[in-house]
């Protein structure tokens, strides 16, 4: 299952949902097909052919998941510089949230 939705800030609110065989980057071309704009992934391969007409930029939840995973020993997460770095930008964003963006 496919899922994309409009920004929290947009005007008019849209989620849509598309069930798709395959996780394929062809899938994704399809489903996008004519979309322009800034499209913001967790960084899956499939999305590397979407073309020019794309902006692909990350996610910050997926970044801090990767060093979550590697300040993880024996079940104890060792909390490193980056991850504090993460939760105090996440703390901030929380704060913000009710802030208009002009």
């Amino acid at each position: 299952m496919w899922v994309a939705r409009s920004v929290r800030k947009s005007p008019i609110q849209a989620v849509l949902y598309a069930y798709g065989s395959t996780r394929s980057g062809t899938f994704a071309q399809d489903l996008y097909r004519g979309f322009r704009g800034t499209f913001q992934c967790d960084g899956y391969s499939g999305y590397n052919s979407l073309g020019d007409s794309v902006a692909r930029i990350g996610c910050f939840a997926h970044v801090r998941r990767k060093f979550y995973d590697a300040a993880n020993v024996k079940g104890r997460i060792q909390m490193s510089r980056p991850l504090k770095l993460l939760d105090k930008m996440f703390a901030l964003e929380r704060e913000w949230q009710h802030f208009s963006p002009r």
